[in-house]
């Protein structure tokens, strides 16, 4: 029952068949327009046709009121934005604010736009909003990411468990015992490193106790995201300064990282080694894992993101302590660390980086040849390392070059210790790897060499077990190698062609640490019982491979450079006296060239194979001409198999 006596005397007069009708137009229920039209008394029915007017005008949709303590239902909700497929929308209703019932918003005409071109996309390209600064910290307490991790001044480990961390894992690595705090993580990680922390275990302090668990993309997928976006960066933006690897750079960076500088690596770990003080993370991966700008900030002044890091301040103000690099310019040294540091597992060793423990081989003033077993390669493996830090293995059993690596030689402990008989350890990543297949063919014709048939051929292959007989004679002999006065080996190898002529090879590898990047230069003499063609496989690739020619002003000689996208990464393929050949087969590109044997004198040519820090054309052009300016000396001692 309505109170009637209640209501205002001056309320406007209209009948019952009126409000009914009212009520009916815009959208109330039928049942209560009859009901209104049955009322005898037109001040009761106006209470009926007002209280059913609020439901369905949209009165509640903003205000809320209540009728015998409980609220009143909304039932003008707003028409649905999902666009059926087919219909286009048209400008009008609340985007213009035309219509009775519409709101106004008073959009200009460039917002009207964007909205009408929003409405009418095609259905089903877009998820609804991420909302990241709402489902961030949802995430964060949902998965127990604060439970380890200080996240904005809540969270992480309580006093008493770090406590008992330190005691146990000693007062030195107190600060890399405790999780990493999230504040801020979003700008600082790159967001596809950060994604891979969450979603594929990636790591860079292997050496915490702790390990945090594995959601799977499902659960956590879009969070590396959403952290970028709820810090004020986008996602995708990395901020990278596009800063080249150049030689005057690489060289500045690793001076002021090792100990010479600013001794980064006294605690931070470099291309798996480790220093004396608190571990910090692997250096060869920033660049990887952190965006520019934080890395600015972060040399210029570590203790205002992080209090009480013991980082300490490189660069304040772009000031640096340094004055004999770069004219004392911070900023450009600065921005010389993080060129040396971009080169990751190619970047040349620093000064002052200690060995790792085992039964490690230095290489000291000359070369150190060791014959022993080796990865990746047959069981008549030939290690060389130099004093320049460049080391190679060659591979007796297909005479050839296998790979190459910089950084240390060897740890020796594998194939010594305990009944032994494994693989040594490479101390240093392969910067090139040669195609797994004997690399050389002779004819006398113009025909191209079968390169596949090469790689099948089990007599120019690794030897069989010793239980079975081969399927033919072996057509393939290592004769043994003779040093230099210098140390420097040259390998002598001989096989047969198809027609029987015997080719004999003799190469000389030596290891060159440009600063240009890393590299193996091989000299080869080679000659054949019969006049021909020895054809060298020199590389394969996925991608086409790019060609360039350098001329010397000193003697008017040619150098060829070809850039091969390998499996280890970009290389540079110099030849010199002989011209390279590209040609595409079987879905990848060969790279190869043609040296012309006599059967009275040798026929040599230059092959050099380098992996440069830029792909810049001074530094390319750079290693052409290093190629061209090496020499192997001169044979005095031998030493046969």
């Amino acid at each position: 029952e309505f109170d009637t006596a209640r209501l205002d005397s001056d309320l406007p007069q209209a009948s019952t068949a009126e409000l009914a009708d009212v009520v009916r137009r815009l959208g109330g229920r039928r049942d209560i327009a009859e009901e209104i039209r049955r009322v005898k008394d037109s001040r009761t029915a106006m209470v009926i046709a007002g209280r059913e007017l609020v439901q369905v005008v949209g009165c509640l949709a903003c205000h809320r009121l209540e009728e015998g303590g409980k609220p009143l239902p909304n039932r003008a909700p707003a028409p649905g934005l999902r666009v059926e497929a087919g219909v286009r929308v048209e400008p009008g209703g609340c985007v213009t604010g035309e219509g009775a019932r519409s709101a106004r918003y008073a959009l200009d005409a460039t917002e009207q736009q964007a909205l009408i071109a929003y409405l009418n996309r095609p259905l089903g390209t877009e998820d609804g909003a991420e909302a990241p600064t709402y489902n961030v910290p949802r995430l964060l307490r949902t998965y127990g990411c604060v439970r380890c991790h200080e996240w904005h001044g809540t969270g992480g480990l309580s006093v008493d468990f770090v406590n008992r961390l330190r005691q146990q894992f000693g007062a030195d690595h107190a600060e890399a015992v405790t999780p990493p705090p999230l504040t801020g993580v979003g700008e600082k990680l790159r967001t596809a490193w950060l994604a891979a922390v969450l979603v594929q275990d990636r790591r860079v302090r292997p050496w915490m106790p702790l390990r945090m668990p594995h959601f799977g993309t499902r659960a956590v997928g879009k969070l590396a995201r959403w952290l970028a976006a709820f810090d004020g960066v986008v996602p995708e933006h990395d901020a990278d300064p596009g800063l080249e690897a150049s030689p005057q750079r690489v060289e500045a960076g690793r001076f002021l990282v090792g100990k010479g500088g600013y001794g980064c690596i006294s605690c931070h770990d470099m291309l798996g080694r480790h220093g004396e003080g608190t571990r910090g993370p692997e250096l060869s991966t920033v660049t990887q894992r952190v965006r520019y700008p934080w890395f600015v900030r972060w040399l210029r002044d570590a203790q205002r993101i992080t209090p009480g890091t013991r980082m300490p301040t490189i660069f304040p103000q772009d000031t640096t302590q340094v004055r004999t690099v770069l004219g004392g310019d911070g900023r450009a040294q600065l921005d010389a660390i993080w060129a040396y540091l971009s080169l990751g597992d190619r970047a040349p060793l620093p000064e002052g980086l200690l060995p790792p423990r085992g039964l490690v081989i230095e290489v000291k003033d000359q070369p150190y040849l060791l014959r022993t077993f080796m990865p990746d390669t047959s069981t008549r493996a030939i290690a060389v390392g130099f004093p320049c830090q460049v080391s190679y293995a060659f591979d007796a059993a297909r005479g050839r070059l296998a790979y190459a690596w910089s950084g240390g030689f060897v740890d020796a402990t594998p194939v010594w210790a305990n009944r032994g008989g494994d693989p040594a350890i490479l101390l240093g990543p392969r910067f090139w790897q040669h195609v797994d297949q004997f690399p050389w063919y002779f004819t006398r014709s113009d025909h191209l060499p079968p390169w596949n048939k090469v790689r099948e051929d089990p007599s120019l292959a690794d030897p069989l077990p010793a239980t079975e007989l081969p399927p033919q004679p072996r057509r393939i002999w290592f004769r043994g190698y003779r040093l230099d006065r210098h140390g420097q080996p040259t390998f002598e190898v001989a096989f047969d062609a198809d027609d029987g002529t015997r080719v004999s090879l003799w190469q000389t590898p030596r290891g060159i640490q440009d600063a240009g990047g890393p590299g193996v230069v091989v000299d080869l003499d080679a000659r054949a019982t019969r006049a021909g063609m020895l054809w060298w496989l020199l590389a394969e690739s996925s991608e086409e491979p790019r060609v360039l020619t350098y001329m010397s002003e000193a003697d008017d000689a040619e150098a060829h450079g070809v850039v091969v996208e390998t499996q280890t990464g970009t290389v540079l393929v110099v030849v010199q006296g002989a011209e390279p050949r590209l040609r595409e087969e079987g879905g990848r590109w060969i790279v190869e060239c043609r040296l012309e044997l006599q059967t009275d004198s040798n026929s040599r040519m230059r092959v050099g194979y380098w992996a440069p820090y830029s792909k810049r054309a001074e530094t390319l052009k750079r290693l052409i001409s290093a190629t061209r300016s090496g020499s192997a000396g001169d044979a005095e001692e031998t030493s046969d198999e």
